[in-house]
């Protein structure tokens, strides 16, 4: 397996050759530890936090300062599930939206 090291903590990682195909040219920056300090409330499920806007951009600093961002997932999938997105201009939430 290809190994790349982590910008964040320097630590070497690893991912599976089938997770590189499904995207090909991608270069991971993150390790999983760093990848969001992401906690799980049911490590079965692989369920994160639910968290305030304060506290995503408190945990989250890098990455783009403009721009209309979105998430979505579903259990299972396909299944219910939700979305959300946020219009941050100049490093600032101006709108959001869920469902």
């Amino acid at each position: 397996m290809p190994e790349f090291a982590c910008t964040r903590c320097g630590g070497a990682f690893s991912l599976s050759r089938t997770v590189l195909q499904r995207y090909p040219g991608w270069t991971p920056k993150l390790c999983q530890a760093c990848r969001g300090g992401r906690r799980s409330a049911n490590p079965d499920r692989g369920v994160e936090d639910n968290l305030t806007v304060a506290e995503v951009l408190d945990r989250y600093r890098t990455g783009p300062t403009d721009g209309v961002f979105t998430d979505g997932s579903a259990n299972p999938n396909p299944g219910p599930g939700g979305w959300g997105a946020v219009h941050v201009v100049d490093d600032r939430v101006v709108a959001q939206a869920g469902g």
